[in-house]
Formats: C-alpha cells, sequence, structure tokens
C-alpha cells in the first residue's frame, strides 16, 4: 500500500508531536517532514515532495498564506491544508483565495484532520470551520460570499481589504490595523484609499458608517 506522506509545519512542538501520533495511528499515512516555519516548510517540501502539506496560518517568519502562495508558485500541483487556531473568515477567504486545497481549525478532531488528508490527497477539497458547520462547501466557492454579506459593493473588495474594513469598523486605528494583521502602517493605508473608493465613500468615518449598515464588524476577529 502507498502511504500518503505528508508534511506538518507548525511553529509550537505539541501541534507537530500531535500530528506525528495522529497519522502513526493510520495504516496509508506518514509523516515524513516537520518544519518550524515559512522557509523551513518550503525547503523541506521541495526536498521530500509530501502529498499533501499541512500548514499553520502564523508561521513566526511569514504567515501560512504567505507561504501557501510561494508553495504554489514552486509547484502548481502541490497539495496544501491550512490549519488555523483563530476561526476566522477572512482567513477562510485568503486560503481559498491563496490555492489552498483544505482548510481546518486545530481544535478539530482527530477523524476531521485524517477525513481532510485523504479527501485533498485524492483530489478534493476540505472545509472544517465553524462558519459553513454542516455544510458543503468547495473552497473555490467561498470568494463569492464576501458580496452576500455586505452587498454589490463589496464584491470588489479584496479579502485582505474586507480584513481591513472589519477592523476599522470595530474601532482599529492604523496602527493596531497594522499589528493585527502584521502587516505595515503604509500597506494599511493602501488598503483604506481602496477601499474608500470602491465602496464609494470618502473617508473613515463613513467607511465605519458602510461598514455598521451592513453588520460587516460580526465577523470574529482576535485583537
Amino acid at each position: 500500500m502507498n502511504k500518503i506522506r505528508v508534511l506538518v509545519a507548525d511553529d509550537h512542538t505539541l501541534v507537530r508531536l500531535g500530528v506525528h501520533q495522529i497519522l502513526s495511528l493510520e495504516e496509508d499515512m506518514m509523516l515524513v517532514g516537520e518544519a518550524a516555519n515559512g522557509e523551513e516548510c518550503l525547503e523541506k517540501m521541495k526536498a521530500l515532495s509530501p502529498d499533501v502539506t499541512l500548514i499553520d496560518a502564523n508561521l513566526p517568519d511569514m504567515d501560512g498564506i504567505n507561504a501557501l502562495r510561494r508553495l504554489k508558485e514552486i509547484d502548481g500541483n502541490a497539495k496544501a491544508i491550512i490549519l488555523t487556531f483563530q476561526d476566522r473568515l477572512g482567513c477562510l477567504y485568503e486560503a481559498s483565495n491563496s490555492g489552498a486545497d483544505g482548510y481546518i481549525v486545530k481544535d478539530s478532531n482527530r477523524d476531521t484532520l485524517v477525513q481532510g488528508i485523504r479527501e485533498v490527497y485524492e483530489g478534493g477539497t476540505y472545509v472544517h470551520s465553524s462558519h459553513y458547520q454542516g455544510k458543503e462547501i468547495e473552497l473555490s466557492t467561498i470568494r463569492s460570499d464576501v458580496s452576500l454579506l455586505c452587498g454589490q459593493r463589496c464584491e470588489s473588495l479584496t479579502e485582505r481589504e474586507y480584513e481591513v474594513l472589519t477592523l476599522l469598523a470595530d474601532g482599529f486605528i492604523n496602527r493596531s490595523i497594522a499589528e493585527a494583521l502584521y502587516i505595515s502602517e503604509k500597506t494599511v493605508k493602501n488598503h483604506l484609499s481602496s477601499i474608500y473608493r470602491k465602496i464609494k465613500v470618502s473617508g473613515r468615518v463613513q467607511a465605519a458608517i458602510f461598514a455598521y449598515r451592513h453588520n460587516i464588524r460580526n465577523l470574529e476577529y482576535d485583537h
């Protein structure tokens, strides 16, 4: 029997150990490598050619989404699942937009992880998120939900812009937004300029009012 070869990238030793223990109980799976950061993940991926790579959404040197994008640039056929503690719609949108084959919240049980790995290995996609509990959902369709959440004026917003708008509505100043999303204040300002133009408002106050009217601030962000 050919085993599913899995690489896990996570900066928490206990998480990597947990994945190793789970896979060791499955006859059709094996852990072929571990990485503690994004650069190491990319190096191991190139050296080991795993069937499925599990990537933590918050790696210390680069976020998991950027690591995923770079992995897909190296090998467009590489299969990857994003793992996250923070079950945020923004992260789910970005994972979808960046080519993730799966998205699993870390407090899921072992059967969820095993099922996700198998489905992704077989060419499918797998989502386990509180935002889609009890629903069958394809990752490729998640992007369209932005327009459903706040109407056509949000349809052209990127996932990152949607996150910025949500944090603005929650009262975050630019510096706090930058810290929450691990980006620079200059990048935040650029996103805000784009947001104002797309939703047709003249500034921060009107953008916040727009967000409240469309219930945007109800998304869950840890801050």
